[in-house]
Formats: structure tokens, sequence, C-alpha cells
């Protein structure tokens, strides 16, 4: 074993413990597994760049670089995409701790309360919100029997029948 497995072996616990308070704020315990896999992952990245120039503990420092790498893991499970305005989302979850959850209140809190620069858009805070809510694949299995959403869903025609009624003549 090289110094660098030794050094991560020693931070196993600090990095579960980071893992599983990001998996517990953010409310999906399923993906503690997952964000342990990416706590890990920041670690190993981190040792890499650490030089200790700075003053900063190693400790401190991996501490640091996998806190955020863990935000960073949350916000993209919560959009369902990669590529996310990450200064918008993390607006939006301050907004959504000022408005006690409620999503819309949020969204509407993004155009006003940050501080000028960093309010969003009516556009960027609308897109913040369906990011954070977190898109649903069609395909995605809803039942044990393996149905998918999509199968779930009425026809479009037949949903537009049941708004509109039946067609005129």
């Amino acid at each position: 074993m090289n110094d660098d497995e030794t050094v991560l072996q020693s931070l196993e616990p600090m990095l579960r413990t980071l893992a599983r308070r990001a998996a517990r704020r953010a409310q999906l315990p399923n993906l503690t597994d997952d964000l342990i896999q990416s706590a890990r992952v920041a670690a190993w990245e981190a040792l890499g760049r650490y030089d200790g120039r700075d003053g900063a503990r190693l400790e401190t420092f991996v501490w640091a670089t996998v806190e955020a790498q863990l935000k960073d893991a949350v916000r993209e499970e919560r959009s369902g995409c990669v590529h996310v305005d990450r200064n918008a989302m993390r607006t939006y979850g301050q907004m959504l701790r000022l408005a006690e959850g409620d999503l819309y209140l949020a969204e509407r809190l993004c155009q006003s309360a940050p501080e000028a620069g960093r309010r969003l858009s009516a556009d960027r805070a609308e897109a913040a919100r369906l990011a954070w809510m977190g898109a649903k694949s069609l395909d995605a299995p809803v039942s044990p029997s393996g149905a998918t959403l999509g199968e779930t869903l009425p026809a479009p025609e037949r949903a537009l029948r049941r708004t509109l009624g039946p067609p005129q003549r």
C-alpha cells in the first residue's frame, strides 16, 4: 500500500460522514453509496493537488474539496442533468430555504431577494426551479411489474378529449 492509499484509508470515516450528511440534507438516502464513492474520488483528486504551501492542513483541504464535490453531485442528481447553471441552482437553493420549501415562492424570491448581480431573470429562476424539481424519464419504471411512466399516462388525444369534451359537429 502506498502513502496516498494509507492517507485515504485514514480519511475514510470523514468521507463517509460527509456523504451521509449530504444525502440526509438532500433527503436522498438512496444516494448515500454513490455520494461515498464521489467523496472518495474527490479526496483522491485533492491529494494530487495538495501541496501544503497555503498553510491549510491536509484534512481541511480534503474536507473542503469533498464538501464542494458532494454539493455538486446532489445538485446534478436533483436536476437530472450535468449541464446545469450552478450559480442559478445555488441561488435557488438559498431562496428555497428562505421560502421554507415553497418551490414557487423561491422562484419569485430569486428575482428580488439576492443582492444585485446575483438576482436571476424570470427565465433563469424558472429554469432553476424546474431543474431543482428534476426531470422524470418516461422510460422510468414506476411499478414492480416494470411498467414505465410513459405507459401509465393516458394517450394525448384521450387526455385532450377528457378536458375539452367530445368533438363538436
